[in-house]
């Protein structure tokens, strides 16, 4: 009975987050974020530049559960990756990416994570917008983090970077990669 057991475990888990939902909604959750943010309980991180979660709104008994596509930055693909090279710095990005947020995660409460300038986005209940997180008392802008790590290029919805262009010919457009981040990628594939 694996799938019965697997089944039940799945319920479970979704109990526990509703539960959690639910008391976030419920137990007038101030919000402590800056302005035109909203505390979002964080799931999960999807690649590197998504993650999952919930999302507390003005009203103080609704709650949105979406996928918030990190605004202004681009990570490399992992499922559509054009090239191996694309791939594993797609998976490197999603691994940083979840290692700074999966403190947080765990904790599973308000006020530490904040969606800002959130707003629909092309693909059902997928919001786009900019991800903050306090980090020594300062609310600190997730995409940040990735781009200092050369994980993540600015990108403005025009054409996308390519990254297999650039990773596996280097031919890498100042316009999206900072020349510190074109030395490193190449300082490691020697």
């Amino acid at each position: 009975m694996p799938a019965l057991s697997h089944i039940t475990s799945t319920l479970i888990v979704a109990c526990m987050a509703l539960q959690t939902v639910s008391a976030m909604a419920y137990s007038g959750v101030r919000n402590k974020c800056p302005k035109n943010c909203y505390p979002m309980l964080m799931l999960r991180v999807l690649d590197g530049d998504s993650v999952q979660g919930y999302i507390h709104t003005n009203d103080r008994e609704s709650v949105i559960y979406t996928t918030l596509r990190l605004e202004g930055i681009d990570t490399p693909e992992i499922g559509k990756a054009q090239c191996l090279g694309e791939k594993v710095k797609g998976l490197e990005a999603k691994l940083y990416l979840k290692r700074l947020l999966d403190p947080l995660i765990r904790r599973r409460t308000a006020n530490i994570a904040c969606a800002c300038d959130y707003r629909g986005g092309k693909f059902a209940k997928r919001r786009v917008g900019s991800l903050k997180i306090k980090r020594n008392e300062r609310w600190r802008d997730v995409s940040q983090f990735l781009t200092n790590r050369c994980l993540a290029v600015p990108y403005d919805k025009g054409t996308r970077p390519n990254w297999c262009r650039c990773l596996n010919k280097k031919a890498c457009p100042s316009q999206f990669f900072k020349k510190s981040c074109i030395q490193k990628f190449f300082r490691r594939n020697r």
